[in-house]
């Protein structure tokens, strides 16, 4: 009996021992979390643009969600379901559209947003051009220019079907005495932050007069109001801009089109402002928030009935704070030249065989820093100037 009585204590005590280690069995970790994804770049082509980042840790990574904006506000989910990839093609891109990108790791939730990247597809301008560049019409017309491009030997042309793209920081520095002649699309997508240059170098350095051209010719593509399409120089610094003067061969020569020139600065490589900006013919560009220096509007066309405007620039050390030539009619409706911070100090007015018939030029609403300009050339009307600003309108020029 002693020996059964010890058995049973025996089995009891293997029992109870069985039954203490399923109440407490070894716990598992817990899943480690992704992080917000880190390392985004974006690399365009042409019809493609790539995305690539950093994979993240973490066992509870599940994949990763990528977002795309056209503008920077309203951002899409581009991947339906969480993607394993930490690289991401999209070939679903319109011309001309500089696309924002951001991402974000998925666990248990959704981390936060990536920093965000920008991106535009199309064929990229190479670092060096010498013997010029003709971007000639083809099976592929959208070019993209994202870093510094040299154009040497020649001038950089841009075909009436071909669209021309500045980026972020992109340069495009042409060779003394060439031109940038636009027949197509020559659109600035670049920044405030991070604003685009055109320039032009020359062996041995620039002489005073030295420097490129920037022309529009009749089939430009013109800028639209309504839409925001069209050719637009904005957020771009135009330096060592050329002093010549004769036929087509400006500093800035618009002929026959309306490109819009917004937030922009232009400048001559000569202190003498004698480098011109001359719009021509049947010409309607708008011109607002920009900075010229040593540098003259030249008005060589009707802009009368056009959506044409100059406002809120500022004009600096033009041999004349305005240049009207050859034209019989009074040349601007009243508000198309207006709000603007013109140089009054320099040669005031000028007029070469203008002839109104009597009526006047309406110029109000500008400030002058002379006063009243003085009003030289032939000329056989005045000029309209009052109101005259007593102080520079707010908010001419650039914002930077």
């Amino acid at each position: 009996m002693k020996n059964l009585g010890f058995i049973l204590l025996l089995a009891c005590g293997i029992l109870l021992c069985g039954c203490g280690d399923d109440d407490n069995p070894t716990e598992s970790p817990p899943p480690i979390e992704p992080g917000i994804p880190a390392g985004l770049t974006a690399t365009g082509t042409y019809g493609n643009i790539d995305l690539l980042w950093n994979a993240c840790s973490g066992s509870n990574l599940q994949g990763y969600n990528v977002y795309r904006s056209p503008d920077g506000a309203a951002f899409t989910k581009l991947t339906p379901n969480p993607i394993t990839d930490t690289t991401y093609n999209d070939n679903n891109v319109d011309d001309g559209v500089y696309y924002h990108y951001k991402i974000t790791a998925v666990g248990t939730d959704e981390t936060g947003y990536s920093d965000t990247v920008k991106q535009m597809h199309g064929i990229r301008l190479i670092a060096a051009y010498p013997a010029g560049c003709e971007l000639a019409h083809g099976d592929q017309d959208i070019y993209v220019v994202e870093n510094t491009t040299v154009i040497d030997g020649g001038n950089l042309y841009i075909d009436e079907q071909v669209e021309l793209y500045l980026l972020d920081n992109a340069v495009i520095d042409m060779e003394d005495s060439c031109f940038i002649d636009c027949y197509g699309l020559l659109r600035v997508e670049a920044s405030v932050a991070n604003y685009a240059t055109m320039t032009a170098h020359k062996t041995g350095g620039l002489n005073p007069g030295d420097g490129f051209g920037l022309r529009f010719f009749n089939t430009t593509v013109d800028y639209n109001a309504g839409t925001g399409a069209g050719t637009l120089i904005r957020n771009c610094n135009v330096i060592n801009l050329r002093n010549m003067s004769i036929g087509n061969a400006h500093a800035i020569h618009i002929e026959d089109c309306s490109p819009r020139f917004y937030n922009a600065k232009f400048s001559s490589n000569i202190n003498t402002g004698t480098a011109y900006a001359e719009i021509r013919s049947s010409s309607a560009p708008i011109i607002e928030h920009c900075q010229f220096d040593y540098i003259v509007l030249k008005i060589r066309a009707d802009l009368r009935s056009t959506t044409a405007t100059i406002a809120y620039n500022i004009c600096r050390d033009g041999y004349y704070s305005l240049y009207f030539y050859g034209q019989n009619n009074v040349v601007v409706d009243p508000g198309q030249i207006a709000n603007n911070d013109f140089d009054g100090n320099t040669n005031g007015l000028y007029c070469s065989g203008v002839d109104t018939g009597g009526e006047d030029i309406p110029l109000q609403n500008n400030y002058w820093l002379g006063g009243i300009p003085t009003v030289a050339g032939s000329i056989t009307a005045s000029v309209n100037f009052d109101p005259v600003l007593a102080t520079p309108p707010v908010g001419a020029g650039p914002t930077w």
